[in-house]
């Protein structure tokens, strides 16, 4: 490095060294010039302490990482210490789990479908069976034996005259094995059509006494009215 410095003057503005003889004044003109073999092994000097130097720089960096390396290890120590004194000072840690919702705003005026497994940005959905079953044992408090009639519906035809027939309430109508159901409500059968087919209602009957022997599957079967033989 160069520094230039401004040497102090005299009240007429000389430096010291102008006020010495010209002849004293040291100059590069009086430096004699070094001889080659001297010149080559100050170069020599130089290039060794340039290498020296060079070899001497990583040791330093080495070193120094070492140390960094070694206040990493310590300080992790000392946090698993710490914390290994807080969990048995502390005692149990509660955990919170809050599920994450995602709520998604859809246009009323686009169809958006989802399905069963999405791809990509699809919508999915995820069918989710919950089957919930209770038994409770209850005494009884009686028993009661309970009948019920058999019923069905028959059709009623009016092939006698266009004037409509009233039947009235518990009509009999005798099956072809002889079995007697009966109407609870009387009914009106509409008379004959003017091209001549016959009028007809459709009738609840039920049969005259209870039990399995009145159920039938004889679908088709004819009917009579007893009440009406011989009129």
């Amino acid at each position: 490095m160069f520094d230039d410095i401004t040497p102090p003057t005299d009240e007429n503005g000389a430096t010291a060294r102008e006020r010495e003889p010209q002849e004293a004044q040291p100059s590069i003109r009086n430096v004699a010039p070094v001889a080659t073999k001297e010149r080559t092994a100050r170069r020599a000097r130089r290039a060794e302490r340039r290498t020296a130097f060079d070899e001497e720089q990583p040791a330093r960096s080495r070193t120094r990482r070492i140390g960094v390396g070694i206040w990493a290890i310590a300080v992790v120590m000392g946090l698993a210490a710490l914390s290994a004194v807080g969990f048995v000072v502390i005692g149990k840690t509660t955990i919170t789990v809050v599920p994450l919702e995602e709520r998604i705003t859809l246009s009323s005026n686009i169809v958006h479908t989802a399905y069963r497994e999405p791809e990509g940005a699809e919508l999915g959905y995820t069918i989710i069976t919950d089957d919930v079953e209770a038994t409770r044992t209850l005494p009884a408090t009686g028993s009661e034996q309970v009948e019920e009639r058999a019923s069905g519906r028959i059709t009623v035809y009016n092939n006698y005259s266009q004037t409509q027939q009233r039947l009235i309430r518990n009509t009999r109508f005798e099956a072809p094995n002889g079995q007697i159901y009966r109407v609870r409500n009387s009914f009106v059968v509409p008379g004959m059509n003017p091209d001549g087919t016959p009028g007809s209602i459709t009738i609840t009957v039920f049969a005259d006494m209870p039990g399995e022997a009145y159920n039938r599957s004889d679908i088709g079967a004819r009917f009579t009215v007893p009440g009406l033989r011989g009129d």
